[in-house]
């Protein structure tokens, strides 16, 4: 069993389905690349149960477009 937890660009796009707007790829592209991963990955890892992994590593992501790209989403 790995211990390690890999964001993709299909982590940021998943997230961004909740964004009030749309992105480019190219956009979410630079935003993917601008993550800081350890945070990420820590978060998710908090959690033995991969589907609270999931929701940790995506809540976390949401957090970091909030605050480096003034992202909107329609929930909270």
């Amino acid at each position: 069993m790995s211990l390690a937890f890999e964001v993709t660009l299909e982590d940021v796009q998943n997230v961004l389905m909740g964004a009030v707007e749309k992105y480019s790829g190219e956009e979410m592209e630079k935003m993917f690349n601008s993550l800081d991963f350890h945070s990420i990955e820590d978060a998710a890892l908090s959690s033995l149960d991969f589907d609270e992994q999931v929701e940790n590593a995506y809540s976390e992501i949401k957090t970091q477009l909030i605050e480096n790209f003034q992202v909107v989403f329609k929930w909270k």
